[in-house]
């Protein structure tokens, strides 16, 4: 598709979120705070039988959406809390990615879910001391 289609469909595809977004919106209080405002705008879909799954990759998503360390594309953002959910079912979360990081420690947290995040650079140094205390 050339280039000019693509950007056809996108603006076509915003149109129609917007739209929809403002059809759920009518009516609603002025003064809703922006989760609120998310609950009644964002598209319902059916939970996933994985309610971890459906909790980590919400609070991300909408943590990046609100502006918190905001990734630069939607397929990123996506990525990224994928990466976050299968890594919450391990003991460490390495990865290189300083905005992914921050926003994992976040959910996690939030979440109370004991996953340390690191950078290699910081995993690195707190295995070499453990290593050091044998």
């Amino acid at each position: 598709m050339p280039r000019n289609g693509w950007c056809s469909m996108g603006r076509n595809i915003h149109r129609k979120l917007f739209s929809s977004a403002e059809s759920n919106l009518s009516g609603k209080p002025k003064y809703l705070t922006w989760d609120e405002l998310w609950e009644h705008a964002s598209p319902k879909f059916k939970d996933s039988a994985n309610l971890d799954y459906d909790k980590i990759m919400k609070l991300f998503t909408t943590t990046d959406l609100k502006g918190y360390r905001q990734d630069e594309r939607f397929a990123n953002m996506i990525d990224d809390a994928l990466h976050c959910f299968y890594a919450a079912h391990c003991d460490y979360f390495i990865t290189i990615d300083k905005r992914c990081a921050d926003k994992a420690r976040l959910v996690y947290e939030k979440l109370g879910i004991s996953t340390a995040v690191y950078s290699p650079d910081q995993f690195y140094a707190y295995a070499s001391s453990l290593a050091s205390i044998e």
